[in-house]
């Protein structure tokens, strides 16, 4: 089982005890390659002339990944937040219920 797909809702403890070390070796390797290519676009943002084309395009593209990250946190907020005014109105749905019955 590939580790994106248990990350979803665990902490960073049961995630490790759940990890095989397979897992954790190709978690560990993608941490790497992410970290390694944010190092080489910073150290190409610092060798580039500010004013080059090539400069502006990095900076738009580190823009728009951030933004794009940014709007899916949004989305998963919006959808947690759905997802717990429906589960308080089942809940008061039940309630109502129980109330019902105890009247009759």
């Amino acid at each position: 089982m590939r580790y994106e797909k248990k990350v979803k809702k665990m902490t960073e403890s049961e995630l490790a005890e759940t990890m095989t070390e397979e897992d954790r070796s190709e978690y560990n390797r993608n941490v790497r390659e992410r970290k390694q290519k944010k190092k080489e676009v910073a150290a190409k943002l610092e060798t580039l002339p500010k004013d080059s084309s090539e400069y502006k395009q990095l900076l738009e593209a580190e823009r728009v990944k951030k933004g794009k990250k940014a709007e899916d946190h949004r989305q998963r907020k919006r959808k947690a937040k759905k997802m717990a005014a429906s589960m308080a109105l089942l809940g008061k749905d039940d309630q109502v219920k129980l109330e019902y019955d105890k009247k009759i």
